[in-house]
């Protein structure tokens, strides 16, 4: 009984650190393919608009980092420099264009593609939300242990060259 209930601390308190979150929606789900779970166990979704506040919610620990962008060369991850200002992006062009002509490995640093995580309201329908669900007694051998799911929206841009 500790155990499950340590195992529902762990996720109340990730609830604090995104600022609780209102729940969306509780409803059963059935669980027929394997027979290692229950035949039905209730459904708990949390959802969030706001990528601010799950950055913040993983700091407390160093398995797992929140990287919500990443650039890619040919499906090998390369370094990505967001500007700030139009100046310095053009000065950063300046520099990748002036390297071409010296060879230096920035050429070889120029993404052909970036993915990023989008969470937001979005327009009429179409949301980008992220949403957090929940199935604390979903083991049929052990309730103490149950699945955490986090869904997101990640959009991904090709560059041509």
């Amino acid at each position: 009984m500790h155990e499950m209930h340590a195992k529902k601390a762990h996720f109340q308190h990730l609830l604090f650190k995104l600022g609780n979150p209102q729940l969306h929606q509780v409803r059963d789900a059935k669980h027929f393919k394997h027979p290692i779970f229950q035949k039905s166990t209730r459904r708990f979704s949390y959802i969030i608009y706001n990528l601010d506040m799950l950055t913040n919610a993983p700091a407390e620990q160093d398995v797992a980092e929140l990287q919500s962008s990443a650039a890619f060369r040919h499906g090998v991850q390369v370094n990505f420099q967001h500007f700030t200002s139009t100046e310095a992006a053009v000065e950063a062009a300046k520099q990748r264009a002036f390297s071409r002509f010296t060879g230096s490995p920035a050429v070889r640093q120029t993404p052909t593609s970036r993915s990023e995580m989008v969470v937001s309201v979005g327009e009429g329908r179409l949301t980008r939300e992220l949403e957090l669900i929940l199935w604390p007694n979903m083991f049929r051998r052990n309730g103490s242990y149950g699945k955490l799911t986090v869904r997101f929206f990640v959009s991904k841009t090709t560059f041509k060259r």
